[in-house]
């Protein structure tokens, strides 16, 4: 009996957290999280909710150590390693950024935004050609994607192949 109660209160506390970051009352949202995490430690969805509320609220590292739990449970998915290489890219740590980001592109191969993320992560550590390598890639799928068009020319004039 107290199981089935557990479990509903649990639902009532993640529906009330997912309300609040709907309407983006980040705080009430991780209170909510916290409180269906205290009841179900080991549920990898609400780590990842809970993560990501922090995210928005700028908490990057916290968010990171809440994904984390969701990956030690089983949650490896796109959202957890995207969500985990951008806080790495928000706290300007791009190299740590890369591995997450080439992960979750293996669950999305064709995502522009994770690709030009990966390719700005290698020029910001002035790793040039690899950072080429990606820009090419966002463009062979989208020829209109300014950001990539001006990131790859920036690239090539740093390695000297500018108009070649």
């Amino acid at each position: 009996m107290k199981a089935i109660m557990d479990a509903a209160e649990v639902l009532h506390y993640k529906e009330q957290g997912i309300h609040f970051s709907d309407i983006k009352k980040w705080n009430d949202a991780v209170s909510c999280f916290d409180k269906a995490l205290e009841l179900s430690p080991s549920d990898a969805e609400l780590w990842v909710l809970k993560g990501s509320a922090l995210q928005e609220m700028e908490l990057y590292g916290d968010s990171n150590t809440c994904l984390n739990h969701a990956l030690e449970l089983g949650d490896g998915g796109l959202i957890v390693q995207r969500n985990i290489g951008v806080n790495y890219i928000m706290m300007l740590q791009f190299s740590n950024a890369i591995e997450p980001l080439e992960k979750a592109l293996a669950f999305d191969p064709e995502s522009i935004e994770i690709i030009y993320e990966i390719g700005t992560c290698y020029s910001l550590i002035e790793r040039y050609d690899e950072a080429v390598r990606y820009f090419k890639k966002a463009i062979d799928l989208d020829k209109g994607d300014a950001n990539s068009l001006l990131s790859l020319a920036r690239n090539l004039s740093l390695i000297g192949q500018y108009g070649q």
